[in-house]
């Protein structure tokens, strides 16, 4: 899921495009063959650390590392490296360490938030990344709403959940928690769950990709600052159209393929209007998160930092 994925697709391109590629990842993760797997623990920042020693003496084979984390460890153990750090959280609600060279922000507004907040340079590098081979266009949607993310009162099940039923409206909730997740807000949800309303709970990437594509269209009334929405381009990609507010990079995001509203009651008119948005367009517009597209506008500055480029 999300970054995972990321990494995942970004060295199936590479390696593709005939380069070298190791990943390194927690034990037990599927890694594309025959990429090396360099193991590192499960878990957070201190997983992330405790991790270093496993690679910290093979830093400097690579050319250049398109570092996924959320910490960041290789551009803090060795400032100099070669690196592109990818900016998840939003800074305006996330200020985790930073690195302290070449940052990617993955929007516009993220160079925009992270540049005023931290007073340092951020490049806008589109990163979010789809093979579209596995997000197949459809053009017939059934009559349901789709509800996915994890089980966080952030993620908007709960709203998904009233609106739908404010508008007497089919809906799915898709979405698993984190492992030290307290259980109570997935409860809440499940209880609230029954007649045109469906608790699917966590699945498999298969599924939910089925089920965006099957689908009138995503609902995510997300209630923080996002940097980008990974759901949102995968939804798009299947030709499903998303209703979400105002917030962070989502407009960046969504463009003309759904709606992005400031109150609720401009939300819930967007869902009844939901099937005026054109599937094949909101694919089209899906496509510049395509593999080939994304990984091919990155090589040109991976080759840059490789030969030195730092800001």
């Amino acid at each position: 899921q999300g970054c995972e994925r990321l990494a995942y697709e970004y060295a199936l391109e590479l390696k593709r495009l005939g380069h070298t590629v190791s990943i390194t990842a927690p034990e037990g993760s599927v890694i594309p063959s025959p990429i090396e797997h360099i193991v590192t623990s499960r878990g957070g920042a201190n997983a992330e650390i405790e991790s270093a020693p496993r690679y910290k003496d093979r830093l400097k084979e690579w050319d250049v590392i398109l570092d996924l984390s959320h910490y960041h460890v290789p551009a803090t153990v060795m400032p100099d490296l070669p690196t592109l750090n990818v900016f998840w959280h939003d800074p305006y609600i996330a200020q985790y360490q930073q690195p302290k060279k070449n940052v990617i922000a993955l929007s516009k507004y993220g160079k925009e938030a992270f540049e005023r907040i931290y007073n340092q340079e951020a490049l806008h590098q589109e990163t979010i990344i789809c093979n579209s081979a596995l997000y197949a266009f459809n053009n017939k949607r059934n009559d349901r709403l789709l509800s996915v993310g994890l089980m966080s009162q952030t993620k908007g099940h709960l709203e998904a959940i009233r609106f739908a039923r404010k508008l007497d409206m089919y809906l799915d909730i898709v979405g698993g928690m984190m492992p030290d997740d307290s259980p109570d807000y997935e409860n809440t949800v499940k209880s609230l769950c029954s007649g045109k309303i469906n608790y699917v709970g966590n699945c498999s990437d298969d599924d939910k990709i089925e089920f965006m594509r099957n689908c009138r269209g995503l609902i995510y009334p997300v209630c923080q600052l996002e940097i980008h929405s990974h759901k949102s381009v995968e939804a798009m990609m299947t030709g499903c159209p998303v209703v979400t507010y105002d917030l962070g990079a989502m407009k960046e995001v969504i463009g003309d393929c759904g709606f992005v509203v400031k109150t609720e009651k401009e939300f819930l008119t967007a869902m009844e209007r939901i099937d005026t948005i054109n599937n094949t367009k909101v694919r089209e517009w899906a496509m510049k998160w395509d593999a080939r597209k994304i990984v091919g506008d990155y090589i040109p500055l991976m080759e840059k930092v490789a030969n030195g480029l730092r800001w």
